[in-house]
């Protein structure tokens, strides 16, 4: 049986979840099989088809788009966040990052990850956000109610029920005053201001 690609709205193009003898699998746009009928899941690692796709049955791996295994089937978890080839896994019971190559990087640093932007990741410990590099070298600690990456080394925090914006520098580039402040390109932001009391 063929099915619309669950909940992937427009992830790839025309790719299609197939069911075979209760096992998952995908197929593109003219039949040639991606992933065979070999998995009890199959959900998308990010938002683009080129990120792969997460599988399993018991244990979780990753699936390239081109047929490639970019981490074999061995994780207890697999989070739906990608980055310059790294990957958020949980093994033995701790998160940690691993590349396709196997290294782990932050082993049992965080609580949550966030995004993996570059060498930077966001993440989160002990229900606050911060940034630290792959290699482990904090560049904003974790002491914000929410951080999220924009562009450049600059990224949107939360302190104090407020939002602003913050470079890896620890610098203010926008005044935490913000009630809602969205990311809506790489260049341009909308931020709606909280009326004075």
């Amino acid at each position: 049986r063929l099915a619309a690609a669950r909940g992937l709205g427009d992830v790839y193009k025309a790719g299609l979840i197939t069911e075979k003898d209760g096992k998952l699998g995908l197929v593109d746009d003219i039949g040639n099989i991606v992933i065979p009928n070999e998995y009890k899941s199959i959900k998308p690692l990010g938002n683009k088809y080129e990120e792969g796709f997460i599988v399993g049955n018991e244990k979780y791996g990753v699936i390239n788009w081109d047929k490639s295994v970019a981490l074999e089937t061995k994780y207890e978890e697999i989070k739906p966040i990608y980055g310059d080839g790294k990957f958020v896994v949980k093994q033995d019971g701790k998160w940690k990052i691993v590349d396709t190559s196997g290294k782990s990087y932050l082993e049992g640093k965080f609580d949550n990850v966030k995004s993996i932007d570059g060498e930077n990741v966001v993440i989160q410990k002990n229900g606050k956000y911060g940034v630290t590099t792959i290699a482990g070298e904090t560049k904003l600690e974790t002491k914000y109610e929410d951080i999220t990456y924009t562009y450049a080394d600059n990224y949107i925090a939360k302190q104090n029920g407020k939002f602003g914006i913050l470079n890896l520098s620890g610098e203010t580039k926008l005044d935490f005053v913000y009630k809602t402040l969205i990311s809506v390109s790489y260049t341009h932001l909308r931020a709606h201001e909280t009326a004075a009391n």
